[in-house]
C-alpha cells in the first residue's frame, strides 16, 4: 500500500534523542494521514506499529544518577508513609517529577533526635515495639508518650528514624558516604542501636530524647 509505505519510511527518518544521544526504540507507533487518503470508507487512520528484535541502550551516568534518585525518595516516602506522615510521603512522591534540589518537606512532620553523647538532628521517625509500628503523637508531649512506651513494653522499644540530610542529599543527587554502626557488646535486638546507609537507623529509646521541630 503505497500511503502506508510512505509513512514507514517518514518514521524511519524520524530520531528519538536522550541527552544528544541517538535511541533504538524497541516500539514506535505512528498514525498517518496518508493512510485514509482516497479511502471514503475509513475515518480514522491506520496505527502502524514497529516491533524490531533489538534496541535497548544502557543508561548513561546521568540517567543512571537521576534513576537512583527517583528510586531513593520512593524509598523515602515508603518510610513515611509507614511512619503516618502522609504529607511527606507525598512531597517525596511529588519530588520524582520535579527538579532535583527543590524538595520541600513538611517541617511539622519532623522531629529533633539526640542520642545519648550526641548532637540533636532533624528526622522522621515513629516508635517500634514488638506488635508493631506506632506514629509519634502530634498532640502528646514526646517525653510522656516515651514513658508510657516503657512502661507498656518496657526495654523493648526502638526509635527507626531516617535523617532529613539523607533525604536532602538523595535529592540533590549527593553522594553520601554510608557508615554501618558498630555492634556494642550486647546483641540483644532492642539493646542495639543500627544505623544504615540510606540514612536510616534504630535506636533503643531509652538512648534517646525526642523534640518536636520549632516551626516559626
Amino acid at each position: 500500500m503505497p500511503s502506508l509505505s510512505a509513512a514507514m519510511a517518514q518514521a524511519r527518518r524520524i530520531d528519538i534523542m536522550a541527552n544528544n544521544s541517538k535511541l533504538k526504540v524497541k516500539r514506535y507507533a505512528i498514525a498517518t494521514r496518508w493512510a485514509v487518503q482516497g479511502h471514503a470508507r475509513l475515518q480514522d487512520p491506520y496505527l502502524w506499529v514497529d516491533d524490531p528484535d533489538e534496541g535497548e541502550v544502557d543508561p548513561t551516568p546521568k540517567d543512571l544518577r537521576h534513576i537512583r534518585r527517583s528510586i531513593a525518595l520512593g524509598h523515602y516516602s515508603a518510610f513515611a508513609e509507614g511512619f503516618g506522615l502522609a504529607e511527606t510521603a507525598q512531597a517525596l512522591l511529588r519530588a520524582k517529577l520535579e527538579p532535583p534540589g527543590r524538595l520541600d518537606l513538611p517541617c511539622r512532620d519532623q522531629t529533633i533526635l539526640s542520642v545519648v553523647g550526641g548532637e540533636p538532628y532533624p528526622v522522621i521517625a515513629a516508635a517500634v515495639v514488638p506488635n508493631g509500628v506506632i506514629p509519634l503523637p502530634r498532640d502528646t508531649d514526646l517525653d510522656t508518650f516515651g514513658g508510657a512506651l516503657l512502661t507498656l513494653f518496657g526495654e523493648r522499644v526502638a526509635i527507626l528514624a531516617v535523617r532529613i540530610d539523607a533525604i536532602l542529599d538523595a535529592d540533590r543527587m549527593k553522594e553520601r558516604e554510608g557508615d554501618v554502626l558498630p555492634l556494642p557488646a550486647d546483641p540483644s535486638f532492642w539493646r542495639l542501636r543500627r544505623g544504615q546507609g540510606d540514612g536510616s537507623e534504630q535506636v533503643p529509646l531509652t538512648e534517646v530524647r525526642l523534640q518536636r521541630l520549632l516551626v516559626g
